[in-house]
């Protein structure tokens, strides 16, 4: 089993690093929010691999703590992330609609 629980966090460790890479050099700030994201799951996963290996039943609050923290910051990024809000984004293809209706009715066209 000890060899299972090294396995684990060598790979944890290796994934830590490409992601520490994305968070450092990501070209954009979503790239940055991302792998921040994935990073706390790794935190998360290592908390996991520690509660399992030494039996200690005590990091499981902060194991729900990382989760709420990391689902919190992810519903956030995503709300905040679009540039418009939902209502102008509706306004403007109502108005695109319009524009459209409005065209084939000089037109003369019925299509549409």
């Amino acid at each position: 089993m000890t060899a299972v629980i090294w396995a684990c966090g060598i790979i944890l460790a290796v994934a830590t690093i490409g992601i520490l890479y994305r968070l450092w050099k990501g070209p954009t700030l979503l790239d940055r929010v991302v792998s921040s994201d994935v990073l706390l799951t790794i935190i998360a996963a290592g908390i996991c691999l520690l509660v399992f290996a030494y039996d200690r039943y005590i990091y499981l609050p902060i194991l729900v703590v990382l989760s709420m923290i990391g689902f919190i910051s992810s519903v956030t990024v995503a709300r905040f992330a679009s540039n418009a809000p939902v209502n102008a984004e509706i306004d403007r293809v109502t108005e695109v609609d319009q524009k459209d209706v409005e065209k084939n009715l000089e037109t003369g066209s019925e299509e549409g």
